[in-house]
């Protein structure tokens, strides 16, 4: 009888630590994850606005091209209308050249913010990926099935629903 009861005080001390640990392991799983979702929204955040940012350079480009082609076409048509044509098309093309400058500045400040967007995109997901490491290190049950794969055989507890029910 006394060697029963010495056998219970170590189930019961080793089913603490066993315990203990759990709690340990989940209160810095539950941490882990929500830095770990921090990080997944400043990423989304980042990568959001590093496509809505390459979204204006491409516009910006588009419009400079455009803008470009309209001048061309305005200053042939100026040279072949006559005097009065060019005349008449002076502030045209005083625009689109003011609008052109305006779109060559753009366009590099755009880039270098779009490209800053990307750069912050992939510093996030270094410290992302070392998280999704740390949850691949630790064991969690949810990720094991509950049953080992023998034991999932059809027919193994005697009734032929049992594996739909263990499995």
């Amino acid at each position: 009888m006394d060697i029963e009861i010495g056998a219970e005080a170590k189930d019961k001390a080793f089913n603490r630590r066993v315990a203990m640990t759990v709690v340990a392991l989940s209160i810095f799983m539950g941490i882990a994850h929500v830095k770990d979702d921090n990080l997944v929204q400043a990423m989304q955040q980042a990568q959001a606005r590093a496509v809505d940012t390459w979204g204006q350079y491409q516009a910006t480009k588009t419009k400079q091209h455009l803008d470009e082609n309209s001048l061309a076409d305005i200053q042939a048509l100026a040279v072949i209308g006559g005097p009065k044509t060019a005349a008449q098309s002076t502030a045209e093309i005083d625009r689109l050249k003011k609008d052109i400058t305006k779109y060559k500045a753009e366009g590099p400040a755009l880039k270098k913010q779009a490209e800053g967007y990307q750069t912050q995109y992939d510093a996030l997901n270094v410290h992302d990926d070392q998280f999704d490491a740390s949850d691949a290190l630790i064991p969690s049950p949810s990720r094991w099935p509950p049953w080992p794969p023998w034991w999932r055989r059809p027919g193994r507890c005697g009734s032929p629903g049992c594996s739909a029910v263990s499995g």
